[in-house]
């Protein structure tokens, strides 16, 4: 016998399977084990559950109740300023003040303008890296 026959039987085999489960419940089988090792875990789990997707639920909730909150206290603030910055303007231009009054009246239109295309793409945006994430899944 050479010594590659030798090698060849004498050498042992690992093999090596892994599994990997992701969501927020273990799968039925698992279910199953942990009720033998522990009764009533399998109610635990699903209460723990349920628990946690109120949680979220709620979190998700506030943030767009706060979004919201936001976007209306952006806009109030945004037609003041432009109530003051438009009235001012004129007032200028009232006041023989043309060239004031028409810069003035440009910077408050033209700002209010890049607002909204800012916001419009900046929702556009969001909606494209949302709809990425979820393709990615």
């Amino acid at each position: 016998m050479n010594n590659n026959q030798i090698n060849n039987s004498n050498q042992s085999r690992v093999r090596s399977v892994t599994s990997v489960y992701s969501a927020p419940l273990p799968e039925a089988s698992q279910f199953e084990y942990y009720e033998r090792v522990l009764t009533g875990s399998a109610d635990r789990i699903l209460v723990m559950a349920e628990r946690q997707s109120k949680h979220r639920q709620s979190i998700e909730k506030w943030a767009i109740f706060g979004d919201q909150i936001r976007s209306f206290i952006a806009l109030l603030f945004a037609f003041v300023i432009s109530i003051i910055g438009g009235g001012g303007g004129i007032y200028l231009v009232y006041l023989n003040k043309e060239i004031s009054g028409l810069i003035s009246l440009f910077i408050t239109i033209s700002s209010l303008v890049g607002s909204f295309i800012y916001g419009f793409s900046q929702k556009k945006r969001d909606l494209l890296k949302r709809r990425e994430e979820i393709d990615s899944r």
